[in-house]
């Protein structure tokens, strides 16, 4: 199984900002979890991580590839919701549908093309990305 990339850059930006040597088991496993998440993705994922970090979360001994996939499902959906907001920013249509009347003088809806445009902006960014569910519980004060 041939490592990424990606993931061969993430875990340089990993262990070196955690000091720690990331071995040949976890790098495998990172490339398991994380090899269809687009590299630039990957290393935007990374970069939360280290401002987590510093803002005091603790990672034993380093992120783990669930860590890393949380982020990038994150990262994921906000350049998807942007890639859509943009496309639809001077649309007419609240709804994305529009009426027209059709040959034999009925009206009809369709989608309109600006919506169909954020489709395909959305598509361009790549699927959202599915996270397992949690297995724990969060407790707030």
């Amino acid at each position: 199984m041939s490592i990424g990339s990606g993931v061969k850059s993430l875990a340089l930006l990993l262990g070196s900002t955690f000091r720690v040597e990331i071995d040949a088991l976890q790098l495998r496993a990172y490339n398991r979890a994380l090899a269809d998440i687009a590299d630039d993705v990957l290393l935007e994922a990374g970069d939360r991580l280290v401002v987590e970090a510093a803002s005091g979360r603790r990672f034993y001994p380093v992120p783990t590839a669930a860590d890393v996939k949380r982020h990038a499902a994150a990262i994921i959906a906000e350049r998807r919701k942007h890639a859509a907001a943009r496309a639809l920013a001077d649309c007419q249509h609240d709804s994305g549908w529009e009426t027209f009347t059709d040959e034999d003088g009925f009206e009809r809806v369709k989608r309109c093309d600006c919506w169909r445009a954020s489709r395909a902006a959305m598509a361009r960014i790549g699927q959202p990305i599915a996270l397992p569910a949690s297995t724990s519980e969060e407790v707030t004060e």
